[in-house]
């Protein structure tokens, strides 16, 4: 067993016979290649990949079955797959096999049914996907750590390029301060458009865009005021900072933080209006006032004191 697909040296001269270009075809294959007895489930042929993958000889292969090297018809799962296969003939489907030292191998596996003068054989093809699915969990931790991190900062937060056709900016990044600053999803936003939604003066739409321009080549937002429009129609005012993130085929994406100033603004506006009132008041009463200090210092007058 195991012998038809065995190692083969460097080839001298032209190859003259089919066989022989397949297997060396298959022994420089790095995925497990073989055919099973459709019956017994043992190993009939294998390239060097099907052995060395799992950690074995040729030999010790030799002696194998799926049996002793899938973890699946372990837990039972194995027994859908082979029905599946049986009744279609071929199939595709993810498996977990057991290397010889006992750690776990993820793979991929299509298979296809032979009827031969030997029997029924099946010929299956593995790829060992491991390292890439854990590189893709690692990814997918550091994602959620990265979007947890995003979502728990108050001021809003989001990433964006510039499109050459309406809406002209996407956004690839846009957490949940955002949707509370303006009222849209990310899904909204990218639909609707930035400009479209958020700044409804025709004008104000072009004068943004226009600086979006100039921030994209290099002129970023370092606190700039703007005013914009939420979702429900309150205005909100905004200082936008922004800082270029990565160049890709896209082109340049752009990090933008978005603090909300409105309750500072409208104090503001409130105290100055509260002392314009005062102000008003002061200089209609007929009679002279002067505000001072403890120590003596004039602060404050109204024009009859003069």
């Amino acid at each position: 067993m195991g012998s038809g697909l065995g190692r083969i040296g460097p080839v001298q001269g032209p190859l003259h016979s089919r066989e022989s270009l397949y297997a060396v075809i298959l022994n420089e294959s790095p995925d497990g290649i073989l055919l099973i007895d459709a019956e017994t489930l043992r190993f009939v042929e294998f390239n060097d990949a099907a052995c060395a993958s799992l950690g074995y000889s040729r030999e010790e292969f030799s002696h194998l079955g799926l049996a002793d090297i899938n973890q699946s018809m372990r837990d039972g799962e194995f027994a859908q797959h082979q029905a599946a296969h049986d009744q279609t003939g071929h199939g595709w489907f993810e498996t977990t096999h057991l290397h010889k030292d006992g750690r776990l191998r993820q793979v991929e596996v299509a298979t296809q049914q032979l009827e031969t003068v030997q029997g029924r054989l099946w010929a299956a093809v593995w790829h060992d996907v491991t390292e890439r699915r854990a590189m893709h969990e690692r990814l997918a931790r550091e994602i959620a750590f990265s979007q947890t991190v995003i979502n728990a900062e108050i001021d809003g937060v989001a990433v964006c390029h510039r499109l050459d056709r309406p809406p002209y900016v996407r956004f690839a990044v846009w957490n949940q301060a955002m949707v509370r600053l303006t009222g849209f999803s990310l899904d909204d936003i990218n639909r609707l458009g930035w400009y479209q939604t958020i700044y409804l003066d025709p004008l104000v739409q072009e004068r943004a865009r226009a600086r979006m321009a100039r921030m994209y080549l290099g002129d970023h937002l370092q606190g700039e005021e703007w005013v914009i429009t939420r979702k429900d129609g309150e205005s909100r005012h905004i200082q936008i900072y922004t800082a270029p993130v990565l160049e890709d085929e896209r082109g340049s994406h752009v990090l933008a933080v978005m603090h909300d100033v409105t309750e500072p603004v409208r104090n503001a506006r409130a105290l100055r209006e509260s002392e314009a009132r005062y102000r008003d008041l002061l200089e209609t009463i007929p009679v002279g006032i002067v505000v001072h200090e403890a120590q003596g210092r004039v602060i404050d007058h109204n024009g009859t004191a003069l």
